[in-house]
């Protein structure tokens, strides 16, 4: 972050400040002249950022005299000792002096620890809007926004009131922030709601149907533990250097950790870079099986499906942990959808096998045959097609196929079976 920035410093009102808010309009507009030129209607959210829990990076003044300093000095030991009501005046004093970043934010936390919550909350976000390093967007910035959200074609979504309304005490805090802008998990389900609430109300593309609830979609949102963890490490490190930390800093704990778990481990090949994602999540879900948890093990084969939805085998594998679930009409939804992307034979074994169970004959002998054309020699498949044609009164067909798996595999449990349930042989 420290190389991303050119000017550490722009004042509230400064001409740099209001050249900032002039350039952001212009190329704001720009981009939505061009969207409408095209017929595109534009959702446009509000922006937020963490104003209860993140101190102003710069937020004292360049040059403090030395009555602002003697002011804020006492107002603070006020605030330490307890004595809310006597630091929100003392604050007050100090803005009087100079209205400053840290002035404001200190008054907000002595009128949090009186309880004044709105009024807490619009000092914390005047504090947000003096810190002189402009990583947080100032509220002149959604004023634009909302400028630009009258135009035709161009909707409105009040996202930071959405977290607003959601927040503690009705400021941003860590409740629904990460660190000082990134949304945490709650955030972010917010912000999408509200865009998904925006969308609804305005029937795009047409009228709705139906929706999905927020809590439903809460109970379906598929983050797995290497995602949590991944954040979490990630989040360390953003915290430990500048700004959060003087120029220069850095956490190198991480290189060293070593995790207890399997989730931590994985979590941790992905941060370094042992493993990508994919790879990590499908180590996951193999996991998940190894130890029986197969709704564990689902959730990890769907975070993939959303990340790469053109890739065949991650749909292979959802429909076998939900056919071991005994979901057969879901699985085989998965399986049809992983032959779209790509015909295997294994996969149509597995369908045909689904097909067969769910009574849909004729598929699934159109399934296992067309999986022995592509693999002739197995015995899976063979077998699998002999219970179908036992079942449909084709008993010599389907003691060929059981004399050929018992050539190849005499001790096949299921051919050996069979076989004496077609009279080929004797019971052991």
């Amino acid at each position: 972050m420290e190389r991303m920035v050119g000017e550490q410093t722009i004042p509230f009102g400064s001409d740099l400040y209001r050249a900032g808010l002039r350039q952001f309009e212009t190329n704001l507009g720009a981009l939505l002249d061009a969207y409408r030129d095209s017929g595109v209607p534009v959702y446009i959210g509000t922006v937020a950022s963490n104003e209860r829990e993140q101190p102003p990076f710069i937020g004292a003044p360049s040059a403090p005299a030395a009555s602002y300093t003697a002011a804020y000095t006492e107002a603070e030991r006020l605030l330490a000792a307890d004595r809310a009501a006597d630091a929100v005046s003392a604050f007050t004093r100090v803005l009087e002096i100079d209205s400053t970043a840290d002035a404001f934010y200190g008054r907000a936390r002595s009128l949090g620890a009186e309880a004044r919550h709105a009024d807490a909350a619009s000092d914390y976000t005047a504090a947000k809007d003096r810190d002189r390093l402009r990583f947080r967007a100032p509220e002149d910035i959604n004023r634009i926004i909302r400028r630009a959200g009258e135009a035709p074609d161009v909707h409105l979504v009040e996202t930071r009131r959405r977290l607003v309304t959601a927040a503690r005490h009705g400021s941003i805090g860590h409740d629904l922030m990460l660190e000082h802008l990134h949304p945490n998990l709650d955030g972010y389900f917010l912000l999408s709601d509200a865009f998904y609430d925006a969308l609804r109300e305005t029937n795009f593309p047409e009228r709705w149907a139906r929706f999905i609830p927020a809590e439903s979609a809460r109970r379906e949102l598929l983050l797995t533990d290497i995602d949590s963890l991944y954040g979490a490490y990630r989040v360390r490190q953003l915290t430990a250097a500048w700004p959060f930390a003087p120029p220069g800093s850095s956490d190198r704990s991480l290189d060293t950790l070593r995790g207890r778990t399997v989730p931590e481990r994985l979590a941790l090949d992905v941060l370094t870079s042992r493993k990508n994602w994919y790879a990590a999540t499908d180590s996951l879900r193999a996991w998940h099986i190894g130890r029986g948890d197969l709704h564990e093990a689902l959730k990890a084969t769907l975070a993939i499906i959303q990340q790469y939805p053109f890739l065949s085998e991650p749909y292979a594998r959802a429909g076998e942990i939900l056919a071991n679930q005994g979901r057969l009409p879901e699985a085989r939804v998965y399986m049809l959808a992983s032959l779209d992307r790509g015909e295997s034979a294994a996969v149509l074994s597995v369908l045909g096998e689904i097909n067969r169970i769910l009574g849909r004959t004729n598929e699934a002998e159109a399934n296992l045959r067309r999986a022995l054309e592509l693999r002739a020699d197995d015995a899976d498949t063979m077998f699998r097609l002999a219970l179908l044609l036992a079942s449909t009164n084709r008993s010599e067909e389907a003691a060929v196929l059981v004399d050929r798996i018992l050539e190849r595999s005499p001790e096949h449990p299921g051919a050996t079976q069979l076989a004496v349930r077609l009279g080929l042989t004797a019971p052991r």
